[in-house]
């Protein structure tokens, strides 16, 4: 695991932790968009997320 990498989602799996009833979903090959890189899984996500509230 590279330095650039782990950091980010070290802060990622921490702040997922400090939220209450948060919901932590990683989608692989997916920069900062990936709404529009895996539009279909993206969409089933938070599809599911707003069916649980």
């Amino acid at each position: 695991m590279s330095t650039t990498w782990a950091s980010p989602f070290r802060s990622l799996i921490a702040w997922h932790r400090a939220v209450p009833n948060s919901q932590l979903a990683i989608t692989g090959n997916a920069g900062h968009m990936a709404q529009f890189e895996h539009p279909d899984i993206w969409s089933q996500r938070v599809a599911a997320f707003l069916d649980a509230a």
